[in-house]
């Protein structure tokens, strides 16, 4: 999906009153919920690999995509000052603009490299980006989702529903465009739909998406607590608690 997934911060049971703390913490679980674009096991490869041979074939557009996204992957993930960070952001960007000076209408490369700058902070970039990768046909549910968050972050939540709901039609096989469309009906007071969201988003997580599953008890517990089922309000953010410990 774009998203790689980010380490995220482990998740307690969260419930307040309060609406302007609750949008917050919503909109965080957002920021968690990027895909990147799954790689290519023919592909898979190591960093070191990948920038030796991109100086020995500088015109390879693949090369250049494929080195930015280790890039991305091995080093500015796990980066380990902002600083750093930056400045390999920086580097994946230059190696995909040469992989697009290359080939113009490489979706992927559009798509990886909106979320670099989405990484940096530049939303407005990052959206273009992925709006790009969309015109060119993109066929992975992770841009549309990706463009989803961005519209999400700024409050535009038709537009933002409507980019997850087409992640979901281009593959309704992963929890987190379900999971964004249950925060925004959450946010919208809506806890019906929003619990109805949470339970499809579950039915999808696999055990590999334990923070994703923490997202959602956690969400779940909130939604019952506002609903004033204290039963269900317990039992969710004991699950949410059992697996933020266990993680």
């Amino acid at each position: 999906m774009v998203n790689r997934k980010n380490s995220r911060n482990k998740l307690r049971p969260l419930v307040s009153p309060n609406k302007f703390f609750l949008a917050t913490i919503l909109l965080l679980s957002l920021l968690g919920s990027l895909k990147t674009i799954a790689r290519n096991t023919v592909w898979a490869s190591e960093y070191l690999l990948y920038s030796t041979d991109v100086q020995n074939a500088p015109n390879s557009a693949r090369l250049h995509y494929w080195y930015a996204d280790e890039v991305m992957k091995a080093k500015a993930n796990t980066a380990r000052t902002t600083e750093e960070k930056l400045k390999l952001l920086d580097l994946a960007i230059g190696e995909f603009d040469k992989s697009l000076e290359i080939y113009p209408d490489f979706a992927d490369a559009f798509a990886e490299r909106g979320l670099a700058y989405y990484g940096k902070g530049d939303k407005q970039r990052a959206e273009a980006d992925y709006k790009r990768a969309i015109e060119l046909k993109s066929g992975y549910w992770e841009v549309f989702n990706n463009l989803g968050v961005v519209y999400g972050e700024r409050n535009d939540f038709e537009e933002a529903m409507k980019y997850f709901q087409l992640a979901v039609k281009r593959d309704y096989r992963f929890p987190e465009p379900y999971k964004n469309m249950g925060d925004i009906f959450l946010l919208r007071g809506d806890y019906d739909k929003a619990i109805e969201k949470y339970f499809e988003a579950l039915q999808y997580a696999t055990t590999t998406d334990s923070d994703v599953r923490v997202e959602l008890y956690t969400h779940l517990s909130i939604c019952y607590e506002r609903k004033g089922d204290g039963v269900n309000y317990q039992k969710y953010a004991a699950l949410a608690g059992q697996r933020s410990v266990g993680k």
